[in-house]
């Protein structure tokens, strides 16, 4: 556990449901930006991703039911760190349920 709450892979191992969804900035040939998620393959008229900024949403459903949803957003100024965005979305969503003390 990081930051009193689990990793993903705890969180799985417990019967928890969680779904990851990064979103990186996309420069289109238009000169366009747009904040997308799809299989590059799929992005017609893409350039490139930029490396700085992104968002990460991180959905959880508990054993009982309960609905979670953190999402940590990158500063265009940083470098987009996918790691660092899941653990702080994780720890978004339980504390945004005011679930601030956590155990498997």
């Amino acid at each position: 556990m990081k930051n009193g709450y689990p990793s993903i892979e705890e969180l799985r191992k417990n019967k928890y449901k969680v779904s990851v969804s990064h979103r990186r900035p996309y420069l289109f040939k238009d000169g366009s930006v747009d904040v997308v998620h799809h299989n590059i393959a799929e992005i017609a008229g893409y350039i490139k991703v930029d490396n700085k900024g992104g968002v990460t949403v991180v959905n959880i459903t508990t054993p009982t039911g309960q609905e979670l949803k953190g999402i940590a957003y990158c500063s265009k100024k940083e470098q987009f760190n996918k790691r660092k965005g899941v653990m702080m979305a994780v720890g978004r969503a339980f504390k945004d349920a005011n679930i601030s003390h956590f155990t498997l």
